[in-house]
């Protein structure tokens, strides 16, 4: 297996080269889903949607769909970026599929990110950050010193509330408190911090040291045990609905949180030192070794009894309840519910040359060497082939194709 990294910046296009090989540019990630439906970018810009349409799966209207460079999700909406710096969103209002006026006439939108039932934006601008959507118990409610601070480069979300890195390694948080709206003291006086990490009630930040602090409930994830907070070798942390799990430089992994959400690692695991990625799904984690093999660990119901005999997976992707690895020829090989994911035997004959896997809450999404998909899944959250328009195969680009005209263009606008 060749060297791994993880791809921390999936909205942007990630230039990759290595000594023997072409450099390619890899698209940003365009494929996102919510809890019941599925949103796919075309190369043209234009966005084809698919699943329940309460929940964002019914189109929007051609004056509105075009030239979108950016998705996102939260509960039951989406929300799309355009290249102009402005936004647009569509499903169900409550959890933030319409646009506030203050926000829809905005032309500086730098981000989105979703979180359970409302949306954040970071833009260049102020206010350098707003949010929508259901008002989860104050999240949508941004504090000034936050709202008007033009360094903030990084926004996260959990169910219940955000947290912001600016560019002095400096952490900001708001929302429901005890679901890690409210920083403790100690954590917001780090100068260092380069990443975070969220689950459903708790945040964990992975500092320049090595180093991990956490906060939030402190029985799903929030409290750092004492021999986890020692550590100066993290490079990778992962979280499940009620749970983290933290990648070490040697090949180890360590948890915390919920035991029944994956906070609680085997000992044959535990032990392993060969580790090169860890993915979650709601309350289980799989990870990667190098030697092409997976293990998996959590709540028994989702998806921790990896198939006998896989080997030569290069990729793992999870949905809420069911894992899916992608191997080596480009084969995909899915285990968990099997109504919601777990099963490939529908679509096992198109699952060839595939080179990336997507999801939802309930679905996965493969995009293929030739620009087309495969999906599979609850067919009434997007995952039936049935579902997906045919004007979206050929239409889906794993490259970025820079010189690809737009929609308006191509209709003369």
């Amino acid at each position: 297996m060749a060297d791994s990294f993880r791809d921390l910046h999936p909205t942007q296009p990630l230039t990759v080269s290595a000594a023997g090989y072409d450099t390619v540019t890899l698209n940003t990630s365009n494929i996102v889903g919510n809890a019941m439906a599925v949103a796919i970018r075309m190369i043209d810009g234009r966005v084809i949607v698919c699943g329940d349409i309460s929940s964002g799966g019914a189109q929007p209207a051609d004056i509105d769909n075009y030239d979108f460079t950016e998705l996102a999700s939260a509960g039951h909406a989406f929300a799309a970026q355009r290249s102009n710096g402005s936004i647009f969103a569509w499903g169900d209002t409550m959890d933030g599929g319409k646009l506030p006026s203050s926000i829809a006439s905005r032309q500086d939108i730098i981000d989105i990110v979703g979180a359970g039932a409302s949306f954040a934006l970071l833009a260049s601008a102020p206010p350098y950050i707003q949010c929508w959507g259901n008002d989860n118990l104050g999240a949508i409610d941004v504090p000034n010193n936050i709202s008007l601070m033009p360094t903030l480069r990084k926004l996260v979300a959990a169910n219940n509330a955000f947290a912001v890195l600016n560019d002095a390694g400096q952490l900001f948080a708001w929302g429901e408190g005890q679901y890690g709206g409210l920083l403790p003291d100690a954590i917001s006086s780090l100068s260092d911090v380069v990443s975070i990490t969220a689950a459903s009630e708790a945040f964990t930040a992975l500092r320049a040291n090595g180093q991990v602090v956490a906060w939030g409930n402190s029985v799903n994830g929030g409290a750092l045990p004492e021999s986890i907070a020692a550590l100066d070798d993290i490079k990778q942390v992962c979280g499940t609905y009620r749970a983290f799990c933290a990648l070490r430089k040697n090949g180890q992994v360590v948890a915390w949180g919920s035991e029944s959400r994956g906070g609680t690692i085997p000992a044959e695991i535990a032990s392993l030192t060969t580790i090169v990625d860890i993915q979650a799904n709601n309350s289980a984690f799989a990870a990667l070794c190098a030697d092409g093999s997976v293990v998996a660990w959590g709540n028994p119901d989702y998806a921790t009894q990896v198939p006998e005999g896989l080997t030569d997976v290069v990729a793992l992707t999870g949905n809420c309840y069911c894992f899916a690895a992608l191997k080596k020829e480009g084969s995909v090989t899915a285990w968990g519910n099997t109504a919601y994911g777990g099963d490939t035997a529908s679509v096992a004959a198109l699952l060839t040359d595939v080179r990336a896997i997507y999801s939802s809450q309930s679905v996965f999404i493969a995009l293929k060497e030739d620009d087309t998909l495969v999906v599979w899944g609850d067919p009434v959250s997007g995952g039936s082939m049935a579902m997906l328009p045919d004007e979206v195969q050929g239409n889906v680009s794993y490259y970025l194709y820079p010189s690809y005209p737009s929609y308006l263009e191509m209709q003369g606008c």
